[in-house]
């Protein structure tokens, strides 16, 4: 039986952070798998039940992977450079699990913080407009919607959606499931555990501006009316990805993962795509200040 057994699916970019990621979860007395699904390949020996799969597509799809190769009914999402302060935060969220969950309809988020810097209530909360004060997206009810953060919940989910939409390129695809989730009168709850983002030791980039934009506004057009208010029903339904090409062959809106061969996908995620994708925006917004300032 998986009860009580969890499936932590993280991404594959810092390697150099999965020592100490892989030895966090050490005193817990829960069983535990750690998958990595993404692009670099360790050069060191993984644990039994750790797992890496490679791949050079975009990251929702890496996900997705992650999702369809879980051994285990009960998901953990989380990045490779974020780490939970307490020792035996697995076993506590269990039992949170056990004493909370009612027909697998259960989301428990966990607290964030940065470098050990809590982030406040709001942090999470789904932001629709950036005005002043900010705008919230908002259940009709006229509460805001907050977003679970790196949370447990049980792969019935992802069935019942049938996986992400193939749209996202490389965020929004788990605020589309979640919404889905409380489409569907999921219960979501906040756990005690504190999950800290590290940010030394890491080299890589995720270039998460370059598309959040367009994913959001794919995300506020499937979800939201023009007030930011929970629409009853998706306007649309999933674009799956296919089965058959996973692993292989990026899909749906692809962003900078068109190709997928060995040297493009180390080219994309090294430093000097970085450098040279900061310098290119600079140029663009000078080029913008100086035709402002023409007109």
């Amino acid at each position: 039986m998986n009860k009580g057994k969890i499936s932590i699916i993280s991404s594959a970019l810092r390697i150099e952070l999965w020592p100490k990621f892989i030895e966090s979860f050490k005193l817990n007395n829960c069983i535990y798998e750690i998958i990595f699904v993404g692009p670099k390949k360790p050069n060191f020996h993984l644990p039994n039940f750790c797992r890496h799969i490679k791949s050079n597509v975009k990251p929702p799809q890496c996900w997705e992977i992650g999702f369809r190769s879980a051994n285990y009914d009960l998901i953990l999402i989380m990045a490779d450079d974020t780490f939970f302060i307490n020792d035996n935060a697995l076993d506590n969220l269990l039992s949170l699990w056990e004493k909370n969950n009612i027909d697998n309809k259960l989301i428990i988020s966990n607290k964030y913080s940065i470098e050990n810097n809590l982030f406040d209530e709001n942090a999470f909360k789904l932001k629709y407009k950036n005005t002043n004060p900010v705008t919230y997206a908002k259940l009709e009810n006229g509460s805001d919607i907050k977003i679970p953060f790196q949370p447990l919940f049980h792969k019935d989910l992802i069935d019942q959606v049938g996986g992400i939409d193939n749209r996202f390129v490389i965020t929004c695809w788990e605020i589309d499931i979640f919404l889905n989730a409380i489409s569907r009168n999921y219960k979501i709850i906040e756990s005690n555990e504190i999950i800290d983002e590290k940010r030394y030791g890491t080299n890589t980039s995720t270039n998460l501006g370059d598309y959040s934009s367009k994913d959001f506004s794919l995300l506020f057009y499937l979800w939201f009316n023009k007030k930011g208010i929970l629409l009853k029903e998706r306007r649309e339904k999933v674009k799956f990805y296919n089965k058959d090409q996973l692993h292989s062959k990026t899909q749906g809106n692809k962003g900078k993962w068109i190709f997928t061969n060995e040297f493009y996908s180390r080219f994309i995620i090294s430093n000097a795509y970085s450098s040279l994708k900061k310098i290119y925006n600079n140029i663009k917004t000078l080029i913008k200040i100086y035709l402002l300032r023409k007109s």
